[in-house]
């Protein structure tokens, strides 16, 4: 979680955007929580059935194993995006040069 403090010294940022700085990284950080709570509490039972569907449909044993994968690799690049966006988002506000500037690309 970030705090008003961590973005005291921004020149030009006032009270009201830091507010909304810290309020938007928190919102971000809570959600990238919740998707992991999700994936945490249910991934399991989706590949299982997922996995249990593809294979009564005749999907060869590549298939099924490719789109586990699949599955398993997005999950987990909706939590890093997150984690991305927040970090050069902290990296960018923090940066004596420009930290008002358009962010770098990600």
């Amino acid at each position: 979680m970030a705090s008003s403090t961590d973005f005291a010294n921004i020149p030009g940022m006032t009270k009201e955007m830091r507010e909304g700085v810290v309020a938007a990284l928190d919102a971000l950080s809570h959600w990238r929580d919740e998707i992991e709570t999700a994936n945490e509490r249910c991934f399991g039972k989706v590949l299982d059935q997922t996995s249990q569907v593809a294979r009564s449909m005749g999907w060869p044993d590549q298939a099924v194993k490719t789109t586990r994968e699949y599955l398993q690799n997005i999950s987990k690049m909706q939590v890093e995006t997150i984690d991305q966006i927040v970090d050069t988002w902290k990296e960018q506000l923090k940066s004596t040069t420009a930290p008002m500037a358009i962010p770098r690309t990600l």
